[in-house]
């Protein structure tokens, strides 16, 4: 079963429905389905091996945040940046927020994490048929780190106006959570039809 890549999918897919996550992740990796592997493996806090998986499925902007957010291994991200995103690329932004978590745990200067999460604010808030989930998580992640919660607000209140599915909810439990208390945000003035996104 060891070479057969589709005895290991059915297994892996035996150990998902038996509750075994870790194990059906193993599978998956050793079939060479480094995405399925990579998720799993993130689900179940196994980062180092999540962020392995995703470098082997080419998703280097998933392997570096994993490496420089859960596992602190800012050397191992850094490696892997060589590997660059072409301009153009829908996965830019998300490419940059995992590069600027590495410059917060490098104690570099905040102005050009800042400067990203100033893009991820526009991003957010405009009407698009379908926003990247990643963009505004990964973004809110490095304000906290950077102990910036006017940096988060800005975040939550940009998804509100894109009218990000959620934002509102997100806000709420964070400022309860983080500032004590519940703010409210200005509702959204109704937005013009969602266009898709290409």
């Amino acid at each position: 079963m060891a070479d057969d890549p589709v005895l290991l999918d059915r297994a892996a897919a035996c150990y998902v429905e038996a509750g075994e996550p870790a194990e059906a992740a193993r599978c998956y990796h050793d079939a060479g389905s480094y995405r399925r592997a990579a998720d799993l493996y993130s689900q179940v806090g196994l980062y180092r091996e999540a962020a392995d998986a995703y470098a082997r499925a080419r998703m280097h902007d998933f392997a570096i945040w994993h490496l420089a957010h859960y596992v602190g291994d800012v050397a191992g991200a850094r490696a892997l940046e060589s590997t660059g995103q072409p301009p153009g690329d829908p996965r830019q932004l998300r490419w940059r927020l995992a590069v600027a978590r590495c410059d917060i745990a490098d104690h570099r200067s905040d102005s050009g994490p800042l400067g990203v999460l100033a893009d991820a604010c526009r991003y957010l808030e405009r009407p698009l048929a379908h926003h990247d989930p990643y963009v505004e998580s990964w973004a809110a992640a490095i304000a906290t780190a950077m102990r910036r919660e006017d940096q988060v607000a800005l975040l939550y209140a940009a998804g509100v106006r894109g009218h990000y599915d959620g934002a509102a909810e997100r806000w709420a439990a964070w400022s309860r959570d983080t500032l004590h208390c519940e703010l409210i945000l200005p509702v959204a003035e109704p937005g013009p039809a969602k266009t898709p996104a290409y």
